[in-house]
């Protein structure tokens, strides 16, 4: 998820939860959407949202970071099982629908077993806009 991706999730919350994600600078409105896009840099935007949505629909809380990589998880197993029921012959999924559940696993497919995921300091260095912003850029 890049910087953009995220600016757009974080106002996807704040309509949902507009107490909780109303940020009174543009700087740290910011802020926000580079610690976002860090902790999902690994991550398409559209499963970020998938989670987030998700998360929304059950929740009257605004969710965490650490709750929507939780919710990542759980979007894994889901793709799993349907691409395990597919190839049971349980359900038989058109080959566009198969081909976003193999989009889906694979991409969230590292998020498998993680009960709180932490980023290795080499993906914050490499894939975080962190130094940009502290330089005021």
């Amino acid at each position: 998820m890049t910087e953009a991706e995220a600016t757009m999730l974080l106002a996807v919350l704040k309509t949902a939860y507009p107490r909780d994600y109303n940020y009174p600078t543009r700087e740290e409105a910011r802020g926000a959407a580079v610690i976002w896009a860090t902790q999902f840099s690994d991550l398409p935007a559209e499963i970020v949202l998938m989670a987030v949505n998700k998360l929304i629909s059950s929740s009257r809380f605004a969710p965490s970071i650490a709750e929507v990589k939780s919710k990542v998880e759980t979007i894994h197993w889901e793709a799993y099982e349907m691409l395990a029921a597919n190839d049971r012959n349980e359900v038989s999924l058109p080959p566009d629908v198969l081909d976003h559940y193999q989009r889906i696993y694979a991409a969230t497919k590292q998020h498998k077993y993680s009960k709180s995921i932490e980023p290795h300091i080499s993906q914050m260095i490499q894939g975080g806009d962190m130094q940009k912003l502290l330089n005021g850029g």
